[in-house]
């Protein structure tokens, strides 16, 4: 797998389905989901291409799209590979910690987000973005996820300081 200074691209086999559906008989087709999380600068060409030399001669290996529909009703196809990102700047980490900071009156932990966002699609726009979220992350989408009410608004006092603080960052260029 790939891997930086800071992080390793993980892969899961997340689904696996066979035709046909019974036990004792070999497959003609099998189909693999895989939840690859990549780095920045592993890109969607080099991930497919690792996953085809993996694979026996004849198999295809391709990103999923789906569609997305708007608030407006528009809709897109989108692939289903959503590139990672990072502010890698130390001073727009510290800037944006420094904003918290100076609402709260305390210190605060920054780090990263051990999951995927869709924040990335901002990124990739050009638009510099941190996650933010008075939310615990052991409990994001599972049946016990909540949101204490004092962090919430404490959230609130904070974000538009971390707003004015992003408006204030160089715009990224588009990759691409």
């Amino acid at each position: 797998m790939a891997c930086d200074d800071y992080e390793v691209s993980t892969a899961e086999p997340t689904t696996c389905r066979t035709d046909p559906q019974s036990s004792n008989v070999i497959p003609g087709q099998c189909e693999l989901t895989i939840d690859w999380r990549n780095i920045p600068g592993e890109f969607e060409g080099k991930v497919v291409e690792k996953v085809k030399s993996l694979l026996p001669e004849g198999c295809n290996v391709s990103v999923v799209e789906r569609q997305l529909r708007t608030y407006t009703n528009l809709l897109f196809n989108i692939k289903r590979c959503k590139p990672l990102f990072r502010l890698t700047r130390p001073t727009s980490r510290q800037r944006n910690s420094q904003a918290v900071r100076s609402v709260l009156k305390r210190e605060v932990e920054v780090s990263r987000w051990p999951f995927s966002t869709d924040c990335q699609f901002f990124m990739e726009a050009g638009i510099p973005i941190v996650g933010f979220s008075p939310g615990e992350e052991k409990y994001i989408h599972t049946n016990k996820e909540r949101i204490s009410l004092d962090l919430m608004r404490e959230a609130m006092l904070c974000y538009p300081a971390i707003i004015s603080s992003l408006s204030k960052l160089e715009k990224r260029k588009r990759s691409g």
